[in-house]
């Protein structure tokens, strides 16, 4: 399986080139020559990467404690409650 450039990673996680070249160590980025050769990336990396994103985002929840305001079905009306004088 052939290395990816920095476009390839781009497209799989869907960010610009310029996320992807800023965030190059945390990817798993090396360059291959000196250093101001082309970035490449092992694309077992970039898949680690997005399991660890997967893992790390928060699940939302509803907080039980705090529903959320009342809703009235259709077709009903409601009384008005009296005014506080």
């Amino acid at each position: 399986m052939a290395d990816w450039t920095t476009a390839d990673v781009a497209h799989e996680l869907a960010m610009s080139e310029d996320w992807v070249r800023e965030h190059a160590p945390e990817l798993g980025g090396y360059r291959v020559g000196g250093p101001r050769s082309p970035l490449r990336f092992e694309p077992g990396e970039i898949a680690a990467y997005k399991q660890r994103q997967r893992l790390a985002r928060p699940r939302a929840r509803r907080n039980p404690h705090r529903p959320g305001p009342p809703s009235a079905p259709r077709g009903v009306k409601l009384v008005p409650l009296p005014s506080a004088r």
